[in-house]
């Protein structure tokens, strides 16, 4: 596809972006919350969709977007601006998300400084000994940010490693961390932080497994 064109991917899906290395992968629908049609609801839910980017020169890119019902989502994945939209899709059918992606922006204030970090999970041993060892793990996780004013700025999800990053501007935010859907363990308490200008700031995340 073409920079800023409009093309329709099915999950599992991707496609390169020309002229500028990126390619797109439309990896998992993480919620579907929509209201059903033939459904009276209070509320029309949401859709949470993970794209994957790969660039050619090796870099790797998540971007986790949160749609209301009937809304687009965009975000940076890596460098790019991406926009999506479901077209159609509900649970035990095939998704069908409606992207475009820009060109890559050029570094801003606000790409040169915001929180990184490492997300980690344990104990992960029944019962911990000191003669056995039995560290934490790397955690895929989802993370949100909330401004001073409470408003959500950023959500994204830690790699396979463990390791986020996310660009913001100076501020103060709170970084929260999100048990799995439905479930209350593992979690991970939310953490406050501060971000200067042009520096990164180190929020390690520690989930508890709950495992004792």
């Amino acid at each position: 596809m073409q920079p800023d064109g409009l093309v329709s991917l099915r999950l599992g899906e991707h496609v390169r972006v020309a002229g500028t290395g990126w390619t797109v992968t439309f990896r998992e629908v993480i919620e579907d919350s929509r209201c059903r049609p033939e459904v009276q609801c209070i509320w029309a839910g949401q859709i949470v969709v993970r794209l994957v980017g790969d660039h050619a020169d090796g870099r790797v890119a998540a971007l986790v977007l949160a749609m209301p019902a009937g809304s687009l989502g965009s975000g940076l994945l890596g460098d790019l601006r991406v926009e999506a939209q479901v077209e159609t899709g509900s649970p035990g059918s095939t998704y069908v998300l409606s992207l475009r992606a820009g060109v890559p922006q050029p570094a801003s204030p606000s790409n040169l400084s915001g929180v990184r970090g490492r997300v980690t999970i344990g104990p992960m041993c029944p019962v911990v000994r000191e003669d056995v060892p039995c560290p934490d793990r790397p955690y895929q996780a989802l993370l949100t940010v909330r401004d001073a004013a409470g408003r959500e700025v950023a959500r994204v999800e830690s790699a396979a490693d463990g390791t986020y990053s996310i660009p913001l501007g100076p501020g103060s935010y709170v970084l929260t961390p999100q048990p799995p859907a439905g479930g209350v363990m593992p979690r991970a308490a939310p953490q406050p932080f501060e971000v200067r200008v042009l520096l990164w700031s180190t929020v390690d995340v520690a989930f508890d497994s709950g495992i004792r």
